[in-house]
């Protein structure tokens, strides 16, 4: 198993984010999409979420794969603290 990080998809537009994610999935052969889902600390789900749980539908619709979900919370504390060992 491999995961294989792509580069930032920036669109404002679902149906276009999906149409770009499905695109690079397909030009690396993925056979899985896996999707962070960004909960609040105490575990609830708030719009954000929803709206991530709603795109990953689409995918796995429209791309034919499956789609796992990474639970998001403090990965934005951990990569920051990776560059900063020394301020953490």
């Amino acid at each position: 198993l491999l995961a294989t990080p792509l580069p930032q998809i920036e669109e404002k537009s679902m149906n276009k984010a999906v149409a770009a994610i499905l695109e690079a999935a397909r030009a690396q052969k993925a056979e899985m999409i896996v999707v962070g889902l960004p909960r609040n600390m105490d575990g609830t789900e708030g719009s954000r979420a929803q709206k991530t749980r709603k795109m990953a539908a689409i995918l796995e619709r429209d791309g034919q794969l499956p789609v796992r979900f990474c639970d998001e919370r403090r990965t934005t504390f951990l990569a920051w603290r990776k560059h900063h060992p020394e301020e953490a």
